[in-house]
């Protein structure tokens, strides 16, 4: 999403940092996805639990 000044186009932002609507529409299920991966973890067996 980066212009060639490395902020964010006018399109997407009032000052090229600070996201508005339509750039928040586009970020959202990026870091709804990012997050989403972070935080999964491995499925533990019930048999594996306290050995």
């Amino acid at each position: 999403m980066a212009d060639e000044n490395n902020g964010l186009p006018k399109k997407f932002s009032e000052d090229g940092v600070h996201p508005n609507k339509e750039g928040y529409a586009i970020m959202a299920p990026l870091v709804e996805s990012a997050i989403s991966e972070a935080l999964k973890i491995p499925s533990i067996k019930v048999g594996d639990i306290g050995t």
